[in-house]
């Protein structure tokens, strides 16, 4: 997958060289001026569009096998939440290596206990952090108090 990636990015760049020969061809017209800005647009668009791309193909790395039986239902769960959220806020897709050290990390830290490693995940996305770190439970047992009296949903003003 790897190699052929690189073939397209090797053409990609060959075709880069061709277009920029073409757009030099122009004349210095006010119509050639826009028309030479809207190639370059939609070849940087392109070229983003496949340096995303880029950073999803991994080289032909076997994944490391999990033994996710070795977990309760509610703690997958809750990492799969975790790993979502990780995806969405911060655009960290977690393979395999980094999973099973995150998780090793985690469990290390919460003394393999599963209800507080659960906690620390809910802990950990509700302040927006990307990292495993130790959580004092007073800071948990604090977020729980300031969240229980809350209703969920808004009102509009004037309306009840």
């Amino acid at each position: 997958m790897r190699d052929s990636f690189n073939n397209i990015i090797q053409k990609f760049n060959e075709y880069n060289i061709l277009i920029e020969d073409v757009l030099n061809t122009f004349s210095d017209t006010p119509k050639n001026y826009k028309l030479k800005k809207k190639i370059e647009a939609a070849f940087r668009i392109v070229k983003r569009t496949m340096q995303r791309h880029e950073d999803m193909i991994t080289d032909a790395m076997p994944p490391i096998k999990s033994k996710k039986n070795d977990y309760p239902n509610e703690f997958i769960e809750i990492w799969n939440i975790y790993k979502d959220f990780l995806i969405e806020q911060f655009g960290i897709r977690m393979k395999s290596r980094m999973q099973l050290f995150r998780l090793k990390l985690l469990f290390e830290l919460t003394e393999n206990d599963f209800i507080k490693a659960g906690k620390w995940l809910k802990y950990y996305m509700a302040a927006g952090s990307s990292s495993i770190y130790p959580v004092n439970d007073f800071k948990i047992e604090q977020t729980e108090i300031k969240n229980e009296g809350k209703k969920a949903g808004f009102t509009i003003p004037g309306k009840k």
